[in-house]
Order: C-alpha cells, then sequence, then structure tokens
C-alpha cells in the first residue's frame, strides 16, 4: 500500500541537511519520492508499506544526526 508521512524534525539548518534526508531516505528500498525543507524542519515521504515501514525511515534520519519529533501518515492509494 503507498502512503505518505510528513515527518516533523530537529536539527536541519541548511540546504545540505535537506539533501542528505532526500538522499539517505531515497536509498530506503520501497521509498517512492522524498522531499525536505529545512526552514519547516519537515520532511515528506511517500513509501510503499508492503517493503518498508516509517521506523526504518524514521532510524535513516535519526542516524544522520536529526531528531524525529512528530510522524503524521496517511494512505494515499492502495496498490
Amino acid at each position: 500500500m503507498i502512503k505518505t508521512a510528513e515527518i516533523r524534525t530537529e536539527g536541519m539548518s541548511c540546504v545540505h541537511c535537506e539533501n542528505t534526508i532526500k538522499i539517505e531516505v531515497g536509498k530506503i528500498d520501497g521509498v517512492k519520492d522524498v522531499s525536505a525543507n529545512y526552514k519547516a524542519n519537515i520532511a515528506k515521504v511517500t513509501f510503499d508499506s508492503d517493503i518498508t515501514d516509517i521506523k526504518a525511515i524514521e532510524n535513516t534520519i535519526t542516524e544522520w544526526g536529526f531528531k524525529v519529533i512528530n510522524v503524521e501518515e496517511d494512505v494515499v492509494r492502495c496498490g
């Protein structure tokens, strides 16, 4: 099932931080799309929940030195 999550973070301070999240979260099998905004401290991730889960995404974000504050997850469509 394809889902989207809006992840509120702490620690992003520049475009390089955005790119780190986009690149590293994008490497996770099942992740379809990633965007990040350091000014708003938000990452948005579209992923296939049959392949990966939100915990794997959160773990990758924290492994790169950012703190996950809140996750809002919504089902986009079945597939």
